[in-house]
């Protein structure tokens, strides 16, 4: 139990050959975009005015997501269970003199994970916590962006990528939890494959450039090309515009992400890979399936 969550392992099932273009899924330094969407309507919001310097403001230039840093080390791995300690830096929209130091918020989390240890590339993970109310708080990490942006001049250089999707469940009622006003999107891209970053804490400053930080994440954010309208059935299905899908009803929930690649079989086309994560609960609201699927 921490901090009034209960850890609870997820079975993940291992498949290859999706075309997804990355294997690794937790562990090193992982930079790149989070986008908040309204869980409701799905539709995109923006930084909130307060979290925007006052220059940037006047201008209108109101960011559509924040830049994020996760530092994560292995703590024990075995061929069924991946504990891992992440460090999420949320790093806040700078202008000027600030920009040399930037601000951000830090929060600090175990996580547990569980593969079946087969043969082939683990291409999702579930990382989901229980409250005592019964509501899930559901994380879902897959192995692939959800497109392929064109990097920055200054981007590091990465071995890996992902999309995180987080957000609330009660399994009972069969709906995305009211309490929680918001779904978040991560997409990332891993420029070290073991924790190394060293941040220089000042209360809300950390020590990091922004021009660094503009580096690592190494891509445009990704809700700068989204329309801020969706689709969706309140409580029961969001269709968000960056390519993620989430429906559910009593007992289940079911998240897709649909990723855009191209295609082997002819030049210059493209193709359109999805894969789904189906979570099942039983009657008291306990886990007692987790699949994937691709089509």
């Amino acid at each position: 139990m921490m901090n009034g969550f209960s850890f609870l392992p997820i079975p993940l099932l291992c498949m290859s050959g999706f075309g997804f273009a990355h294997a690794a899924l937790l562990g090193g330094e992982w930079a790149g975009w989070m986008c908040s969407f309204s869980a409701k309507t799905g539709a995109l919001q923006p930084v909130p005015d307060a979290l925007v310097p006052k220059a940037s403001l006047e201008w209108g230039q109101i960011p559509n997501g924040f830049e994020s840093l996760a530092s994560e080390a292995l703590m024990q791995s075995s061929s069924t269970v991946n504990v891992v300690k992440r460090r999420s830096v949320k790093v806040m929209p700078e202008d000027g003199c600030m920009a040399e130091n930037v601000g951000a918020e830090i929060c600090e989390k175990e996580l547990r994970a569980v593969s079946p240890g087969v043969e082939g590339a683990a291409l999702a993970a579930a990382i989901d916590l229980r409250d005592s109310s019964g509501t899930w708080e559901l994380e879902t990490v897959i192995g692939s962006a959800m497109s392929s942006p064109c990097l920055r001049r200054s981007a590091l250089p990465s071995d890996a990528d992902r999309t995180r999707v987080s957000l609330s469940f009660e399994p009972l009622a069969g709906v995305l939890s009211p309490g929680r006003s918001l779904v978040q999107v991560w997409q990332e891209r891993r420029w070290a494959a073991a924790r190394e970053l060293e941040l220089t804490v000042q209360g809300e400053r950390i020590g990091l450039d922004a021009a660094w930080v503009s580096s690592a994440v190494g891509v445009p954010c990704f809700g700068d090309k989204l329309l801020r309208t969706a689709s969706g059935e309140e409580g029961t299905s969001l269709r968000l515009p960056c390519g993620v899908d989430v429906r559910c009803g009593v007992g289940w929930i079911e998240l897709q992400l649909h990723q855009t690649h191209e295609d082997d079989g002819a030049d210059g086309d493209t193709a359109e890979t999805t894969l789904t994560v189906l979570r099942k609960y039983d009657a008291d609201g306990d886990l007692e399936d987790l699949s994937m699927r691709s089509g």
